[in-house]
């Protein structure tokens, strides 16, 4: 599951998803999901001004053309817009309903960027969180960027840091 973020943020979310599925083992790649979440403070602001049905309109229409923009559309062929209070929550009910191995996010700062800020809200509480592997990836991160080198895997040192410690072994 990618987590979809409508500004420029995402995009090394979906290229990291899309190299990840070219090079998986698997017979015809990764199946990658996107899902954008619409939250209910957003929602509240919003609906004020327009219908619901036009708002989710908006948020697919912008969530294909993040896809289209890093041409991922054969490995995300799915592509989802889902209401929810959190998106945090939201993205780890999507990784439930999709059986999926991992959840893939975007974050505020470029790879050789000295923001003190560096993940977002989303990301931080998914780090904090949920027992799957989380990959955050840095929005200006290429493919050329990816291959040999080493891979980190944090742990709390508990049992829900396994399935985080395979993933890391299965990527390296």
């Amino acid at each position: 599951v990618v987590g979809l973020d409508l500004r420029p943020l995402s995009q090394g979310a979906v290229r990291f998803a899309t190299w990840l599925s070219k090079t998986s083992n698997a017979e015809d790649g990764e199946s990658v999901v996107g899902v954008h979440v619409l939250e209910e403070e957003h929602l509240r602001v919003v609906l004020r001004y327009h219908h619901l049905d036009e708002v989710t309109k908006s948020a697919m229409e912008s969530a294909r053309a993040t896809v289209a923009q890093v041409d991922a559309q054969d490995v995300m062929k799915e592509v989802q817009v889902v209401r929810g209070m959190r998106a945090d929550d939201s993205l780890a009910a999507a990784r439930v309903y999709h059986h999926a191995d991992c959840i893939v996010v975007g974050r505020q700062a470029k790879r050789e960027s000295h923001r003190v800020v560096r993940l977002g809200r989303v990301a931080r509480r998914l780090l904090r969180s949920l027992p799957c592997p989380v990959v955050v990836v840095p929005p200006d991160m290429t493919e050329e960027h990816l291959g040999p080198g080493p891979v980190v895997a944090m742990t709390n040192l508990t049992d829900d840091s396994v399935s985080a410690a395979r993933f890391g072994k299965d990527m390296a």
